[in-house]
Order: C-alpha cells, then structure tokens, then sequence
C-alpha cells in the first residue's frame, strides 16, 4: 500500500508538471479527476465494508488425527460495488497444521466469495481456529478498512483406540452404583418396593401393592452386582515445551481410550475419576471416550494427590488402573499400600524406564501389573 501512495503522489505531481506547462482545460480537468479519484475509491471501500458479511464454517468439527477438515471463510458483499481486494489471515491453536495462513480474493457486487483452509492436528485434543484478520482494500490501492472478526471455532480431534493385551483385573463386584445412561428400567432388576418420592416418575408405581396398601408404592430398581474398575488420569500440565507437551498428552490419551475400551471389553463398570466430572460406574463407553476427548491437561492435583485422597478414604478392594505422567517415589509408596491393602493394581507409565529400574521391579515383586504404553517408529501403541 505504501509502494501504491507512492506512485500516485508521482502521479500527482506529474500532472501539476502538466498544468504549469500547458494551462489548458483538458489538463486541469485530468488534474481534477486524478484529484477526486481517491476520494471516490474512498467511499466505494468504506460502504463495501459495511456491507460485507462475513461468515465462517468449519466442517466437520470432529476428525480423528491426521485427518483433513475443511475452514472455509465465506464473503458476502451485499453492496453494489465491487469489493477490490479482500485480504483474510487465518490463526488457530499451537499443533494445528494449515496448507496456508493467508488469502486474498476480490468479490463482484451482489455476489459472495469463499477461501477454503485446509487443517489438519497431528495430536488429539480440542483446539481453537478463528480469522485473525479481515481487511479491505480500496481500488487504488490507498486505503485499508478492518473488519473485526470474533468467533472461534472448535475442531476437536479424537484419541486413537489401539488394541491391547487383556487388563489382568480381578474380580471385585459393586452393586447398585452403576449408571448406564444408555438402558431404561426395563434392563434392571426390581430391588424391593418403598413409599412414592414426589420425584419418582409414574412408571414406577407398583398400583397392585398401592391398593393394598391405600398408598402410592414404587418400585426401586438396582442395577445387577458386576465387575468394576477404577480410572485414575494424571492429567496435570505436562513440563514440556508446547509441542512435545502435546505429544506427550496425546499419547496419554490414547493409552487411557485403549484400556477404557479393553476394560470396558472385558466386561468392567468403569469410574474414571478426573478433577472434574462424573465419577459414578458406567458401562457406556461412548461417554467415557467423550470425556477422554475433551480432557484438558491442566488439574490442580497431580497423580500423588489422587492416589493420598484413594488412600484416606479407604474405599477397600478394588481394580484401580493408575495413569501415571511420571513415577516418582512418592507414587510408588501410595501404589504399594493400596496394592497391600487388597486391590489390583495396575499401572501404565509413559517414561522411557529401563526394566531393571529399581522403582518398577520393587512395584512388581509386590504383584502390581506395570505396563508402558509407546509408539514404535510406525506410530502404533504397543504394551510391554
């Protein structure tokens, strides 16, 4: 733009040159029009901008890793007057990969233009994708008029499930905690009757017993004793630099989907327990995999406070399947007392231990299961 002022003060001049030359009508008129003419490119941008719409769409907004999505920024110019050049720059979260930042379309009066960005993240997470810049330049060249742009988008990319040996749990049943948000009380089995709550729903009258009784009566439904497990993800913020950060969560993440889903497998109600969330037994896998999606990396408590808080409140036996960021000496200690105290243990690291590490031979003399979920060169989990 300054490269354009440049040239039309040249201009300018020139055409003063040829005035003082030859004073003659047809020059002053070309020194008059030339005059005008950024006063008129003026007013044509300013009223473009008004009535430019810009709209942004991001489809689809759920890909797994790797996968292409499609930004695509949509101008509407609801004017007549052509919008001369329109220039969008595209910004989004650390991790995401763009084919390019930048685009510059011009749109026809009454007619609308799109700019289509390709994305892509290598790493699950949910990440933030907006136009950090809309601007409108006039036909000459001279003058920029910004558009503010505020809405984000989300593209959420989901962990990878990979397939795992079988989880070496015991059996440790629970009873009538179980959420299944995917059965009604059709799937569960009547436990015994007991006085109408106001908030019971009608359903759950037992009307034979209720005219016994001259009483509302419902029926209180349990879910059947099964196997359980609990999930504990130490998902405080990983001490790495923002991209090795991400890696390193997403590879979490994917060890945490693949024994959800292997438990789930097998047959085991599942509490993962995070510093934010549903804590209750569930069978549905599908909302914990949504859970693991949108688990943020940023808690408060780190797996030593999870485990002293498991420790206190002394739940008893249980399958506890531990996801640990480091294993410091601190988690060892809390890991053999539950491990001694009757449940199963099992812990998956993602620290590049040797197998004669002090720390995890004394953690399996005492029976407790420690597997290390990676990546081989080809990108696939493995457990050793």
């Amino acid at each position: 733009m300054a490269k354009n002022r440049v040239v039309y003060g040249f201009v300018v001049l020139v055409f003063l040159a040829l005035v003082l030359l030859r004073a003659e009508p047809m020059t002053y008129l070309a020194l008059y029009a030339v005059l005008i003419l950024p006063a008129l490119s003026f007013l044509i941008a300013l009223a473009a901008k008004y009535g430019l719409v810009i709209t942004e769409t991001l489809c689809p907004d759920y890909a797994q890793k790797g996968e292409t999505v499609l930004y695509t920024v949509t101008a509407r110019n609801r004017t007549p007057f052509p919008v001369s050049a329109l220039h969008v720059r595209f910004q989004a979260e650390a991790g995401v990969e763009v084919d390019c930042w930048e685009a510059v379309f011009s749109v026809r009066p009454l007619r609308q233009q799109e700019a289509v960005f390709s994305v892509s993240a290598p790493y699950r997470g949910n990440y933030a994708l907006w136009v950090d810049e809309v601007r409108l330049y006039d036909f000459l060249g001279l003058f920029s008029f910004r558009k503010a742009q505020s809405e984000a988008l989300t593209l959420t990319v989901a962990p990878q499930i990979w397939a795992i040996a079988p989880l070496p749990l015991a059996t440790v049943e629970l009873a009538g905690q179980v959420r299944d948000y995917r059965k009604d009380e059709g799937d569960r089995s009547l436990s015994e009757l007991r006085l109408h709550q106001p908030t019971d729903d009608y359903k759950k009258i037992h009307w034979k017993a209720s005219a016994k009784r001259n009483e509302l009566i419902s029926r209180d439904f349990l879910e059947p004793r099964r196997q359980s497990a609990v999930f504990l993800m130490d998902h405080s913020p990983v001490a790495a630099s923002p991209l090795e950060a991400l890696a390193f969560e997403d590879l979490m993440a994917d060890g945490l989907v693949s024994a959800l889903y292997e438990c789930n497998r097998q047959g085991y109600s599942i509490s993962l327990r995070t510093e934010s969330g549903d804590a209750a037994f569930t069978d549905d896998f599908a909302r914990l995999f949504r859970r693991a999606v949108g688990l943020r990396f940023d808690a408060s408590e780190t797996m030593e406070d999870q485990l002293s808080r498991l420790v206190q409140t002394r739940e008893g036996a249980m399958n506890l399947v531990a996801l640990a960021q480091t294993l410091s000496e601190n988690v060892c200690a809390l890991l053999r007392t539950l491990q001694l105290s009757g449940s199963r243990v099992i812990l998956f690291y993602f620290e590049a231990l040797a197998e004669t590490d002090p720390r995890l031979l004394a953690l399996r003399a005492i029976g407790v299961h420690c597997l290390r979920f990676g990546d081989t060169e080809a990108g696939s989990g493995v457990w050793n």
